[in-house]
């Protein structure tokens, strides 16, 4: 089953949308899209009793932001959950 990733128009997306989505992703040795339907069951159950439209998710330690991504392309695809606002911070070296 070939996972595929749907935008809502609302997204910008780079020209090279196909490139980034089979790149390795945070160093598991797996892409976008193969974390993406791994974890989207996971996602559906532990944020989909708790969030609705139009909340805020805030991830600390979050890197390039692609996980709080992924939660909210899944959560939009699978829950109809959609215009969430997404917060992360991550550590940098000084």
């Amino acid at each position: 089953d070939n996972e595929k990733l749907s935008l809502p128009e609302s997204h910008n997306i780079v020209s090279n949308i196909s490139s980034f989505l089979t790149m390795p992703f945070d160093g598991w040795g797996y892409n976008f899209l193969e974390l993406k339907k791994l974890r989207k069951r996971w996602k559906v159950e532990a944020f989909g009793r708790n969030l609705k439209s139009n909340d805020k998710i805030y991830e600390s330690a979050c890197g390039e932001g692609l996980n709080l991504l992924m939660t909210s392309i899944i959560l939009e695809e699978k829950l109809g959950i959609e215009n969430l606002t997404l917060y992360g911070n991550d550590y940098i070296e000084q």
